[in-house]
């Protein structure tokens, strides 16, 4: 739930590419946000975490050279209701 904290992911992906050797694996989810209008990559919610679509997602990882498999999930219970979110995991290619 850590990216939860962050709107743009440019620079944790592009870190995250630096940091992994090849084959090595990042594994995070984010909040889904599935009700934005076209273009809206992410957006900060009233609950003070934000919400990612799953094409920046996928764009932003594959810039930065990493390979995506993301899956929808339901991340923990809040108040009673199910959080919808991604489950992501990137590679960093092996050479």
């Amino acid at each position: 739930d850590t990216l939860v904290y962050f709107g743009g992911l440019e620079k944790v992906a592009s870190a995250a590419f630096d940091a992994l050797r090849p084959g090595g694996l990042l594994i995070f989810t984010v909040e889904e946000l599935a009700d934005a209008g076209s273009g809206v990559e992410f957006t900060l919610r009233n609950h003070g975490r934000y919400c990612h679509s799953r094409g920046y997602v996928e764009r932003v990882l594959k810039q930065a050279g990493l390979k995506s498999e993301i899956v929808r999930a339901e991340l923990r219970m809040e108040s009673g209701a199910p959080v919808e979110g991604l489950a992501v995991r990137a590679l960093r290619p092996a050479r």
